[in-house]
C-alpha cells in the first residue's frame, strides 16, 4: 500500500515538472473514488493511479475523466508492489505451468504483470506513463514504456496435464482439446517491455498520448 507520504511526493514532483507551462495547473480529487489528479488548463487532466482501484472502479473514473476533458493521461506509480510489478518473481506467475522457453533470461527480467488498471490503459495508448520514486538505485522522474504481450508456449502441454480439467473425457476425447489448444497465444496479464524512455528529459512531458496524437505539454527545463 502506497503511503499518504509517498501519494503526496508523486503530486508533488509531477506538478514540480508541469511548471512553467503556459497552462494553469490544478491539483484535485475524485472524491467517490479517492483518486488525486490534476487538471492542464481547460481541456487537460493527469491521473495519479498510486494504489489499485479494480477494474469496474476504475473504468469508471477513466470514463469520467474522458466525459470532461478532451487530454487524459493516467501516471502509474512505479513500485513494484504497487504497478509494474515484476512477473517472474510473482507467486501467480510460479502457479503456472506454461513455458517461457521462447525468451531469454534479460528478456523475462522485462516482464511484468499488470493489474486491471495497467490493462486498460496499455488497450488505450501507444505507450504508458510511471512514476518512479527515488531509491538507492533509481532516480526519482517519469518513465515511459512501450509493452507488448508475453506469448505462452503450450507446445509442452500433454493429456496428462490437461485431464483434471476435463473429467470424465476418454483419451481421444482429451486428444482432441489437445489438438485444438493454440501452441503459442498471447497473455492476457503478462506484458514485456520493448522500450524504455525517460521522456520528461526532452523538456517535454506527455499530456495525451492516444495512437496517433501528439499533443504536448512544455515545461521550461530550469525550474
Amino acid at each position: 500500500m502506497t503511503s499518504k507520504a509517498k501519494k503526496k511526493q508523486m503530486l508533488e514532483y509531477i506538478i514540480s515538472r508541469l511548471e512553467g507551462s503556459s497552462e494553469k495547473i490544478e491539483p484535485a480529487k475524485f472524491n467517490n473514488f479517492g483518486m488525486d489528479y490534476i487538471r492542464v488548463g481547460e481541456n487537460g487532466v493527469i491521473l495519479l493511479i498510486n494504489k489499485p482501484y479494480g477494474k469496474e472502479s476504475f473504468k469508471k473514473i477513466y470514463t469520467l475523466a474522458k466525459s470532461t476533458k478532451e487530454k487524459v493521461i493516467p501516471i502509474f506509480y512505479k513500485d513494484g508492489e504497487t504497478f509494474f510489478r515484476d512477473l517472474i518473481s510473482n507467486s501467480k506467475f510460479k502457479q503456472k505451468r506454461f513455458s517461457l522457453k521462447n525468451y531469454s533470461n534479460e528478456e523475462k527480467q522485462r516482464m511484468i504483470l499488470f493489474r486491471p488498471e495497467e490493462i486498460l490503459i496499455n488497450e488505450k495508448q501507444d505507450f504508458m506513463q510511471y512514476y518512479q520514486p527515488k531509491s538507492e538505485r533509481l532516480e526519482e522522474c517519469i518513465v515511459t514504456y512501450q509493452f507488448k504481450p508475453v506469448k505462452q508456449d503450450h507446445s509442452d502441454i500433454t493429456i496428462d496435464k490437461i485431464k483434471d480439467k476435463y473429467p470424465g473425457r476418454n483419451t481421444e476425447e482429451l486428444k482432441a482439446i489437445l489438438y485444438h489448444i493454440p501452441k503459442d497465444i498471447d497473455a492476457k496479464t503478462w506484458f514485456i517491455w520493448d522500450n524504455k524512455i525517460k521522456k520528461e528529459n526532452s523538456g517535454f512531458l506527455r499530456i495525451d498520448c492516444y495512437k496517433g496524437s501528439s499533443y504536448l505539454v512544455k515545461r521550461d527545463m530550469r525550474n
